[in-house]
This record gives C-alpha cells, sequence and structure tokens, in this order.
C-alpha cells in the first residue's frame, strides 16, 4: 500500500528559506519542487521575507508562502535576542506545520535548521535536514538539533565525512539536480552573444568564475590566477565574474583587479538568470573554491559543454576525473590553476575530448528524474512507507555506519 493510500492524500513537505538570497541550495530545492509527483507529494515553499528568492521564483511561475518574520535567525546565532525570538517564532511556525497538516519539513539551510527544527519537534513533524555545507562543524547545539531529524540527506561523500559519529545511521547521501535540457544549447551562438553583449573582440577567449563572491568561492584567487593567464601568454583573453556579491565585495576586487593590471579585463556580471547561457558561451570556467560539498557550477558547465578546471579541494574531487571530464589544480595555487588552464586554451582538441566525456558522464549522474526518485524514497522512508533495500529506494549512498 503507497503512502498515498495509507494518509488519503499526497505527502505534504514545507521547504523554508529565508528569501533573501538564491544560491545553489535554492536551485536544487526547487529544481525538486518542480518535478515532483504531484499525486505523490505536495509540495508548500514558505519564504520569512521577499527578496531576490521571491523575485526568481515568480520569474520560474512558482508559488511560495510568505510567513513574514524579518531578521529571521541571523548570525551570531546565539544571541540572546536570537534566542528570544526564536521562543516566539517556534510557536508561530508551529501553529503553520499545524494549520497546513504538513507531513516532513524538508530544510536546506544553517538558519532554517535552527529555526525550523523545535516547531517539527513540538508538532511531531518529521524532519529531513539536508546537508549542503562542506563542513557540519563542531557546534553542540547543531548537532543537538541535527539528532532531531529524522533523516540527514548529504550532497556528496565528502560532506557525509564531515559528519558526526552520532549521525551515520541517519545519513543518506544524494546529489544534487540539474536541468540537463541546456545539454543542447547552440554553444557557437552563445559565445556570439556573450562577445556581442561585451562589445568584445572576436577573437576574445572568455573565462568564466561562477559563484558568489564570498571568501570560500576565492574570487581574489580567480583574479589573481587571471593575472597569470595574461602574463604567461599572448592569448586576447576577458574575465566574466558572475554572482551575488556580499559586503562590499565587487569594489574590493575589482581594486585588486587594477592593482594586478586586469583591470579592463575583467566583467562584474553579478546574478543571472538563466545562466546557462552565459555558461555555454565561454571558453573556459575556473572554479577557485574550496572546500565545496559538491560544486554545482562545475556540473552545469559538464552539461553545457564548457571545459573546467577547479580547485583540488572538497566534492571537487568526485565531481571532476582529473584529466578525463576536467582538471584539478592545487587549491589556492595561481600558478597552478593557470597553468592548467593555459594548457586547456591552447589545445583546442584536448578541451573538446574532453568535455565530450564530461557532459556524458553529468548527463548520466545528475539528472532532475534521479534526484526526484531518490528524495520522495527519502520522505517515504521518514514516514515509515518504505525500507532502506525495499523496491522502489533507489538512493545512491548507503546510509554511514
Amino acid at each position: 500500500m503507497s503512502a498515498v493510500d495509507r494518509i488519503g492524500r499526497p505527502l505534504r513537505v514545507c521547504y523554508p528559506f529565508i528569501g533573501n538570497n538564491v544560491g545553489g541550495s535554492h536551485l536544487s530545492t526547487l529544481l525538486l519542487v518542480k518535478n515532483l509527483d504531484r499525486s505523490r507529494v505536495e509540495p508548500c515553499v514558505v519564504l520569512h521575507e521577499e527578496g531576490l528568492l521571491s523575485g526568481y521564483m515568480r520569474e520560474q511561475k512558482m508559488t511560495y508562502e510568505l510567513v513574514a518574520i524579518p531578521g529571521f535567525f541571523r548570525p551570531p546565532y546565539w544571541s540572546l535576542s536570537n534566542v528570544l525570538a526564536l521562543a516566539a517564532q517556534t510557536w508561530r511556525l508551529a501553529a503553520f506545520l499545524r494549520k497546513r497538516g504538513i507531513d516532513i519539513v524538508h530544510a536546506n539551510d544553517v538558519r532554517t535548521h535552527f529555526g525550523w527544527t523545535l516547531a517539527t519537534r513540538l508538532t511531531g513533524t518529521k524532519l529531513v535536514w539536508h546537508q549542503r555545507t562542506a563542513s557540519f562543524g563542531s557546534s553542540t547545539i547543531k548537532l543537538f538539533l541535527a539528532k532531531l531529524a529524522q533523516q540527514v540527506v548529504c550532497i556528496s561523500h565528502y560532506t557525509a565525512s564531515t559528519l558526526p559519529q552520532s549521525l551515520g545511521s541517519r545519513a543518506r547521501i544524494v546529489s544534487n539536480p540539474f536541468d540537463t535540457g541546456f545539454a543542447e544549447l547552440d554553444r557557437q551562438a552563445a559565445r556570439q552573444n556573450v562577445l556581442k553583449q561585451l562589445a568584445l573582440d572576436p577573437e576574445t577567449r572568455i573565462v568564466g568564475f561562477f559563484g558568489n563572491l564570498v571568501h570560500q568561492k576565492r574570487p581574489a584567487t580567480f583574479l589573481r590566477t587571471a593575472a597569470k593567464l595574461i602574463e604567461g601568454g599572448n592569448r586576447p583573453l576577458s574575465f566574466l565574474m558572475f554572482g551575488t556579491e556580499r559586503n562590499n565585495a565587487q569594489a574590493e576586487l575589482g581594486r585588486l583587479a587594477e592593482a594586478l593590471n586586469i583591470g579592463g579585463r575583467v566583467h562584474f556580471m553579478g546574478f543571472q538568470t538563466p545562466i546557462e547561457p552565459w555558461m555555454a558561451g565561454c571558453d573556459l570556467m575556473i572554479a577557485t573554491g574550496v572546500d565545496d560539498g559538491l560544486g554545482r557550477s562545475l556540473v552545469e558547465a559538464m552539461i553545457s559543454g564548457t571545459p573546467v578546471v577547479a580547485a583540488d579541494s572538497g566534492g571537487h574531487c568526485e565531481v571532476i576525473e582529473d584529466g578525463r571530464t576536467g582538471w584539478l589544480a592545487t587549491a589556492d595555487d595561481p600558478d597552478a590553476l593557470a597553468a592548467a588552464a593555459g594548457r586547456v586554451l591552447d589545445d583546442p582538441g584536448l578541451a573538446q575530448a574532453t568535455v565530450q566525456r564530461a557532459q556524458a558522464q553529468a548527463l548520466a549522474r545528475y539528472s532532475v528524474q534521479r534526484h526526484v526518485s531518490e528524495m520522495t524514497a527519502i520522505y517515504l522512508e521518514t514516514l515509515g512507507r518504505c525500507r532502506k533495500g525495499s523496491p522502489g529506494y533507489p538512493l545512491t549512498g548507503e546510509p554511514l555506519s
């Protein structure tokens, strides 16, 4: 008997977010939400404030509910003001869960982990804790809250390896989903469009950075790598940096670009959606970030047919087979990254053979359908409707021991 047969309706799963930004966790979750079988799972996306995410969802013609809580659980997380606010918010969120008849809360980032977990406990709602950051950390309070979850979903083996041992029995490894449709993009047309929009010389080679402008993504390392590439050859190069800035990072990076004498070659592109045509228009992507849980932009580049040079760090090593589906270079080392990038730019035949293998692998490993199937099975197990190892439970990773 299916879960729908047992409770007389689809499972109701709530996906809470703050709403002030759009990142990989949002894109992955919304792909899941858009593609769920509504006869089995009824999704409810909740935002706490209007912002970039609500704008993105309206563009995607997706619905959400606004449970307005300005300044929801901001760092420092365990300040007195946050603790006092959390007490009131917990009762309000619990009332929402009861009113909407939510069966499962699927929390995807640290603020919703901290802000929603006690409400699920108060109402008896099941909790799926999605661990998307590279390191779980050493917070005793975070560990206490995670132990209240029925399932801990990790996006990679690297992410799972950072979990405390006490969470091992409830951990599952499920890769992020990706829209594989943009594998059909016309890369030559996309490149011509980028050249036209930025008024670049047709011979210019375009190198992209894709990630929010935060220290963990190492945008400064990207600029230093760009400077090394320019000094190391006579290639006409332009460098495009895509992503939302934090703490006035763009101004600081602009000053660094000028100090490196590459200011005229660097273009800050901000947050762009859809990003895939821009990515397909690049001749190379350099991923300088360290300790990424997986590396969403790497997979997107592989699907779009763009060669990838990535820092040899974190989940990048699970996405890229060095020399076969991309290239790995020493993290935080502009010389090593530039050397790898130079080889790709100077050998189109090598780049083409590599991207063909990369695209085929990415299409097989990261489809939306596979992710939806695996997450639906986790929801069923969370409610006791399906046991690990039973038919219809096709997880990519075993529980950790």
